[in-house]
């Protein structure tokens, strides 16, 4: 059964309010069909690319929820000879809406920070570092969206007993990480998909910092202080999260057809 394109929205800003979103991210719907849309199949990925394009039109996709905006920086024109325009060209050719959450889907309560800092599994309490002014007193400790997370462990680890764990979750063999003085007795954890230095920073003191990726100078910087870093890669700290995300839209829109991308790669391989 197809549903108004204009319901679909109005369901994704329920899992992933756009007013949680960074202010200066780009979210919400990006592409927008002229012909008033009906969409029954719906394809989420981490980056629109042109094989994912692909794979939706061969799908029979009316929606592509892409975490990453296609259309982030001003754009001067829209050329073919540009891959992200020729992109949003043949989305908007082929009546293909497209939506991005972004840092709004980071945000939220059980989102793609939830989803990360879920795989340390281990007994703590767990505050957003730039809380969500609008959800509750941060005083009560009642604010449960906002930008990252700060975990506040009940019993101290090893960092040599956590890589295992972040391995795990993300399915790897290797992690970059930067030990600090603190890394024999860590009890806060600072967690932040994506590139997080600015949000990381704001818990300078917290004995580790997990994020995707980071500036050679920040990491550095982190150490002197005693804070150890572990970095996973960008898109591997989001990924992982896709598929509660569209989880919750199935059960918002149980009569949607809604799909994880397969053609949706890390541009980045180990070698």
């Amino acid at each position: 059964m197809a549903r108004s394109l204009t319901s679909l929205v109005t369901a994704l800003d329920a899992i992933a309010p756009i007013r949680l979103a960074a202010d200066w991210d780009r979210v919400g719907l990006l592409v927008e069909p002229t012909s008033a849309a009906q969409v029954a199949t719906v394809l989420c990925a981490i980056d629109l690319t042109e094989p994912v394009l692909d794979e939706a039109l061969e799908i029979g996709a009316g929606l592509i929820v892409a975490y990453h905006p296609l259309i982030f920086r001003g754009l001067a024109g829209l050329r073919a000879s540009r891959p992200d325009e020729r992109t949003a060209l043949r989305c908007a050719e082929r009546g293909l809406a497209v939506y991005s959450p972004h840092t709004a889907w980071d945000a939220v309560e059980g989102g793609a920070t939830d989803w990360l800092s879920d795989g340390l599994d281990l007994p703590s309490t767990r505050s957003p570092i730039e809380p969500d002014a609008s959800a509750g007193d941060p005083a009560g400790g009642d604010v449960l969206a906002g930008h990252g997370r700060l975990l506040r462990l009940e019993t101290p680890a090893r960092l040599d007993d956590l890589i295992p764990r972040i391995k795990s979750r993300l399915g790897l063999d290797r992690l970059r990480i930067a030990q600090g003085r603190r890394a024999e007795e860590i009890r806060t954890i600072a967690v932040c998909p994506g590139a997080g230095s600015s949000v990381l920073e704001q818990v300078a003191d917290a004995d580790l910092w997990w994020t995707g990726e980071m500036r050679h100078h920040d990491v550095l910087a982190a150490r002197a202080r005693g804070t150890s870093v572990i970095l996973s890669e960008h898109s591997l700290t989001e990924r992982g999260s896709l598929a509660r995300l569209a989880d919750r839209l199935r059960e918002l829109c149980p009569d949607l057809k809604v799909c994880c991308s397969t053609a949706d790669r890390d541009p980045l391989e180990w070698a």
